[in-house]
């Protein structure tokens, strides 16, 4: 199993709840080239990445269960404090 691949497809999904759409790309595209990487050195077999890409995804999601991540429709549904008022109140 490679160690490289775990590393990276597990800090890769941990990163992807708080990127904006548009550059989750770039993670998982990382952690991909790094595995193709692995394998093309001569490093690990096909398989080897695979399973040690599996198993970062694997801690990485198990990580985003215990903790929960931060989520911007969470902030939306927070009811706002009431703002105090300017002038004394009616009787």
């Amino acid at each position: 199993m490679s160690g490289h691949a775990v590393i990276a497809w597990g800090v890769a999904w941990l990163i992807l709840p708080y990127l904006p759409p548009r550059w989750r790309w770039v993670a998982i595209g990382l952690a991909l080239l790094n595995s193709i990487a692995r394998v093309y050195l001569g490093a690990h077999n096909p398989l080897d990445v695979v399973g040690g890409g599996a198993l970062g995804i694997a801690i990485a999601a198990s990580l985003h269960l215990a903790v929960q991540p931060y989520r911007r429709d969470r902030l939306r549904a927070t009811p706002t404090a009431p703002t105090p008022s300017t002038g004394p109140e009616p009787s």
